[in-house]
């Protein structure tokens, strides 16, 4: 039997639970069982802070301490009491909500005392069909912008992950004439040095900006919400300089990892949970930075986090471990280049969908403001009403379109074919071993191996393979025309 609590509320109506309760519960009176179509209501929770939720039961429920139950007495609909609570939310918060001494709890007396609008029941249903086939439409409008919000991070996250294994600048290789192979490297091998961040306490105001695990956020540097320190000893030891390479050594599992780069914004220094990465001359800040987070840099940083009670941890032995695939100098800036544009394009559809969630979250106050004044001689705003849902509509038509603009933009993955063809130009006459050339890649082994077979099959060869006696192994080499 459904056991609703707090954490059960979000949709406006509820016919299950997280939790439940036994036959036996309710037989020895520890619990009481509701009927279908009661309004719940949230009367113990931090949450009471900014909002009121409310659910309608589907089904018969039971509730516990920090829920309460408003039975619909005759001629009364709970959805129009439903939607009025939602109008009323502001006002019924100063009314009915103190705060206690770890959250905030309802007055219940003062929210039975709350006055509402009551009309006939004919009327009642009514208004309620009618907001709710309004609201039904916006949910919908809402969802599908934020379906798209969501498609967001795996559309960078194959941007990255194009970058990491040669598919995004692979045609730029073909057309280049220098050396335009991957070396395999570890990260030990291209950096200048691994330090961690100041351990020393930070302070709301101070000389220079103190870098947190919080002002790194989708990539990039975040620069709200800082701490500082005055201690020159500090400052001289830890102060960053452009490309410096901040990695978030401790976080929880999901976020343990996360890195960005300094690029000189302003004067700042590290906190300890940042392990500070200086780059040598073979391997640029942001390449290094858009490897880490991209999805091998990521399941590398799962493999080797050690987890504690709440946090993960990651310490620069393990960091400095990091094996990848390195390109030239040349085709770095290639990668960064273009990883630039695809986030740019990403960053513009991220802002517009995120106007449009907002604006539909400020039209369903609106309505429900305007459907429930105090005067009921005062015209609704009906018009008002059609021109806000028109823009939405409006809104939601110019995002489906900078969503195809964007996706039009995201370079076209190239087939395995020409991710091997490319990684192996420029080899020499000695070709390279199998696994050297999955190094150069990154690609899965078995679309790797039906790759090259099929190279090797092709009429003429689009690979060629030797034996080497001196390392007793068979070698890849393209084929000179």
């Amino acid at each position: 039997m459904p056991w609703v609590s707090p954490k059960d509320f979000g949709p406006k109506s509820l016919a299950t639970s997280q939790d439940k309760v036994t036959e036996l519960a309710l037989a020895d009176g520890r619990a009481n069982l509701l009927p279908s179509g009661t309004l719940l209501i949230v009367t113990r929770s931090g949450i009471l802070s900014h909002s009121l939720p409310t659910a309608l039961t589907l089904v018969p429920v039971t509730i516990n301490q920090d829920v309460k139950a408003l039975l619909p007495g005759p001629g009364i609909n709970p959805v129009f009491v439903q939607l009025q609570i939602e109008a009323l939310t502001d006002q019924l918060l100063e009314a009915a909500v103190k705060s206690g001494t770890t959250v905030e709890s309802v007055e219940f007396d003062a929210l039975r005392r709350f006055p509402v609008l009551l009309t006939t029941k004919t009327e009642q249903d009514r208004v309620a069909g009618e907001i709710t086939d309004v609201l039904a439409r916006l949910e919908r409008s809402r969802a599908a912008a934020q379906a798209s919000l969501d498609q967001l991070d795996a559309v960078h996250a194959a941007a990255l992950k194009s970058a990491f294994t040669g598919a995004l600048t692979a045609g730029w290789r073909a057309r280049q004439d220098g050396e335009v192979a991957w070396k395999p490297v570890r990260l030990q091998d291209v950096v200048k040095s691994l330090k961690y961040g100041s351990a020393q306490k930070s302070r709301p105001i101070g000389d220079v900006a103190v870098l947190r695990m919080g002002n790194i956020q989708a990539g990039r540097l975040d620069w709200a919400n800082l701490v500082y320190t005055s201690d020159p000893a500090e400052i001289e030891k830890h102060r960053l300089e452009d490309g410096c390479v901040l990695f978030n050594r401790t976080n929880s599992p999901e976020l343990v990892g996360k890195t960005a780069v300094y690029h000189g914004e302003q004067p700042a220094i590290a906190a300890g949970y940042l392990i500070v990465v200086r780059c040598g001359p073979d391997v640029l800040p942001d390449v290094l930075a858009h490897f880490l987070n991209s999805p091998a840099g990521r399941a590398y940083c799962w493999s080797v986090k050690s987890d504690g009670v709440s946090q993960s941890n990651i310490n620069a032995r393990k960091l400095e471990e990091f094996e990848f695939a390195l390109p030239p100098l040349a085709e770095q800036l290639e990668i960064a280049m273009r990883l630039d544009r695809i986030s740019l394009s990403i960053e513009s559809v991220r802002r517009l969908l995120e106007g449009v969630v907002r604006d539909i979250s400020n039209l369903r106050r609106q309505i429900l403001t305007s459907a429930f004044r105090p005067d009921p001689d005062e015209d609704k705003p009906d018009a008002e009403v059609d021109a806000l849902l028109k823009a939405v509509s409006d809104a939601q038509a110019e995002t489906d379109k900078r969503i195809k603009q964007g996706r039009r933009a995201m370079p076209k993955p190239s087939p395995p074919r020409e991710i091997v063809l490319a990684a192996l130009q420029g080899t020499g006459a000695s070709g390279v071993a199998f696994d050297d050339a999955m190094s150069r890649v990154a690609m899965d082994y078995e679309e790797m191996k039906s790759a090259i077979f099929a190279l090797l099959q092709e009429d003429p060869p689009g690979l060629l393979q030797t034996y080497d006696a001196a390392s007793a192994a068979i070698r890849l080499k393209v084929p000179t025309t």
